[in-house]
């Protein structure tokens, strides 16, 4: 065969080859899409998962580049496809496209989230969610171990998470582990400093470490922000540690109460009974003849009377 021959037939095997693609090339379906906030302005690194409802084995994914940009190749069969736009701080972005043949412009925005609604966005904030969930129903059984796990997760994976801390500090002081009770109320505190609940903690921790000195400018922060509340808060903790035995804990509750509120009648009443019982003569003068000033027409005056008439008879 000739050179001549040999030429012409590649260039006839070329163009044979030529004729089998084109058409298909043609028929090629071209996505060009821009990813965008909700003011307009383009939004990078936005992860895209596109697959298509008549295509069940269809999966794509890519992410928006600096622009905001992105473009898809798809044959002419996947004429309907669902894009996935998500990215951490905004909300998912669901879209439904039907390319043309050739090409199909398509704008994705991407509504910012607000602070609150951040946290439990993206991944991560599912995964936060589902963990500070978890420590909900613990609680809820009182299982104090798992809900320190749970809400310890949480906080880690979503430090802002102020609801996690309150929680982590709560259930510390639920295991008796007071140290990190106040470490972590602390933490509560840096984010929002008049939170009562997070000083009372505090204090009551301190209280239970034997070390009131400590906890008075604590127990001060509470009583400043409701002086009741926080009486009767330590007052009906208080009642629950006698009811349980545990003398020497509930004489610090009382002392708390009496803390906050130091005209409390009834807190003075029972810590007279309860020095009474340990023995301390002076103090249980001290208060229930403070009981008897306080709220004298109390039916429980002639109870505290008849102690008081014990106790001078023994000096």
């Amino acid at each position: 065969m000739s050179i001549r021959h040999l030429a012409i037939k590649m260039i006839l095997a070329g163009l044979a080859v030529l004729a089998a693609v084109s058409p298909a090339q043609a028929q090629q379906r071209r996505v060009q899409g821009q990813t965008v906030d909700n003011e307009d302005k383009p939004l990078a690194g936005v992860s895209l998962t596109i697959t298509s409802p008549v295509q069940k084995n269809f999966i794509k994914k890519m992410s928006s580049d600096k622009d905001g940009k992105f473009t898809l190749m798809v044959m002419e069969t996947v004429d309907q496809l669902e894009i996935k736009a998500e990215k951490d701080g905004y909300e998912t972005k669901l879209t439904a496209v039907r390319p043309t043949l050739g090409s199909t412009a398509v704008a994705l925005t991407l509504r910012k989230l607000s602070a609150e609604e951040t946290l439990w966005s993206g991944p991560e904030g599912k995964e936060a969610q589902e963990s500070f969930q978890k420590g909900v129903e613990a609680t809820k059984s009182k299982d104090w171990p798992a809900a320190r796990e749970a809400f310890a997760k949480a906080a880690k994976i979503r430090p802002q998470l102020f609801e996690a801390w309150v929680n982590l500090a709560t259930t510390d002081y639920n295991l008796k582990a007071y140290e990190e009770t106040i470490a972590t109320a602390q933490k509560v505190l840096e984010m929002k400093p008049e939170f009562a609940p997070a000083n009372k903690l505090i204090a009551d921790s301190y209280l239970m470490l034997g070390q009131k000195d400590k906890a008075e400018p604590f127990l001060k922060k509470v009583a400043e922000g409701d002086p009741k509340l926080a009486a009767d808060i330590a007052f009906n903790e208080a009642a629950e540690l006698v009811n349980a035995g545990k003398d020497p804990e509930a004489k610090l509750k009382f002392e708390a109460a009496l803390q906050a509120q130091p005209n409390f009648p009834e807190a003075h009443y029972e810590l007279g009974l309860l020095d009474f019982r340990q023995g301390d003569k002076a103090g249980a003068r001290e208060h229930l003849l403070k009981f008897t000033e306080l709220d004298p027409s109390n039916a429980k005056v002639g109870v505290a009377q008849a102690l008081i008439a014990e106790l001078d008879k023994s000096k």
